[in-house]
C-alpha cells in the first residue's frame, strides 16, 4: 500500500452551448490533492485556495465518499485518510469542481489499493456518485469528449479534435448556481425546432472543432436547450455572451450549469478579457476573469 502521493485533476466545462449533458472539455486549471494513510481514527481533509471556507474537512468530504465508493466495491477495508487539497477550480461555478473531487477520490482509492486503472469502472462509479458524466470523462480522460448510453446503458465516450491554438477566457462571477437548482429550472420538453435548433449547432461545433474553421464557432455554440431556461437564475448571462463576441470572441456561452461564462479566443483575449469585465461591473456580478487554455491531459498521479 503507497502511504503518501499525490492526485491532479482538472476542471471541465460541459454543454459547450447545444451540447447539453453530452459535451464536455478538460481546462488547464487543475486540483491537487495530497493523500496520506494515516493510523489516525478519523479522516481529515485539508483545503486551500478554492472552497477553503466552505468544503467539508472530514469524512463527508466528496473525495473521501468516492474513495470509500472504491474500497466498497472490491470489499476492501477503508483505510484512515489525510488530504491535503490545494483547488484551483471555482466551486459552484460551472467548472467541474464537485466532478474533480469524485474522480480524485476515485484515483486516490486506486493508487492506495495498488490496482490498474479500470477506465471503463472510473467513468462508471464516477456517474453513478456525480449522476452524469459530460464534466466526469474529460476530467478522467483530457481533451473533448463526446458522451451518450447506449440502449443497454453503456457509456460511450468519443474523444473529439481540439485545434491546437484555441485559447478559454473565463468571467467567474462572485455567486453560485447549483447543478440541482439550475437543472429545476428546466423545460420539461422541447419543441422539434429547439431539438433541430440543437442538433444542427452541436454537428456545426465538433466540425468546427476538427477542421480549425473558427468562423463557425459564434453560430455552434448557440443553444436553446437550456440556456433559456437558466435566465432565470442569471439574468445578465446574454450581456456577458454579447460583451465576450463584441470583444472578438470566436463564441461564448454558459459553463455546464453556470455561474460561469466561457468564451473561445484565438488572440485577443485581453480584449476579451476586458469587455467581459466590464459588463460584469455593470452588473454588479462581483466576478473574475482567467485566460486558460483546454487541457488535452486528464487527471493523473504521482
Amino acid at each position: 500500500m503507497i502511504n503518501t502521493f499525490t492526485v491532479k485533476v482538472p476542471a471541465t466545462t460541459a454543454n459547450i452551448g447545444p451540447g447539453f449533458d453530452c459535451l464536455g472539455m478538460a481546462l488547464d486549471i487543475w486540483n491537487t490533492m495530497v493523500f496520506s494513510v494515516t493510523n489516525d481514527k478519523e479522516n481529515k481533509v485539508i483545503v486551500t485556495g478554492q472552497g477553503a471556507n466552505i468544503l467539508s474537512t472530514d469524512g463527508d468530504n466528496l473525495i473521501v465518499k468516492s474513495a470509500n465508493r472504491y474500497f466498497d466495491y472490491f470489499n476492501i477495508t477503508p483505510p484512515t485518510l489525510l488530504i491535503k487539497c490545494h483547488n484551483e477550480i471555482p466551486v459552484a461555478r460551472g467548472l467541474g469542481s464537485s466532478s474533480s473531487a469524485i474522480i480524485g477520490g476515485l484515483l486516490g482509492a486506486v493508487k492506495i489499493s495498488g490496482h490498474e486503472i479500470d477506465y471503463n469502472l472510473i467513468l462508471n462509479l464516477a456517474t453513478e456518485l456525480e449522476g452524469h458524466s459530460d464534466n466526469i470523462a474529460p476530467a478522467l480522460l483530457g481533451g473533448c469528449i463526446l458522451v451518450l448510453n447506449d440502449k443497454n446503458q453503456n457509456l460511450i465516450c468519443q474523444k473529439i479534435e481540439i485545434p491546437q491554438n484555441l485559447r478559454v477566457v473565463l468571467y467567474i462571477p462572485g455567486f453560485s448556481m447549483t447543478t440541482n437548482d439550475s437543472r429545476n429550472v428546466l423545460n420539461g420538453t422541447v419543441t422539434r425546432d429547439e431539438a433541430v435548433f440543437n442538433i444542427a449547432r452541436i454537428g456545426l461545433l465538433i466540425n468546427a472543432f476538427n477542421t480549425g474553421d473558427y468562423e463557425l464557432l459564434s453560430i455552434a455554440m448557440q443553444d436553446s436547450l437550456h440556456q433559456p431556461s437558466r435566465k432565470a437564475f442569471f439574468r445578465g448571462m446574454d450581456i456577458l455572451i454579447k460583451s465576450a463576441l463584441d470583444g472578438g470572441a470566436l463564441g461564448a456561452c454558459l459553463s455546464g450549469a453556470g455561474s460561469t461564462i466561457l468564451a473561445f479566443t484565438h488572440g485577443r483575449e485581453i480584449t476579451v478579457t476586458y469587455e467581459m469585465r466590464d459588463a460584469g461591473e455593470k452588473l454588479q456580478l462581483d466576478g473574475e476573469s482567467k485566460i486558460t487554455s483546454p487541457s488535452l491531459k486528464g487527471a493523473h498521479s504521482f
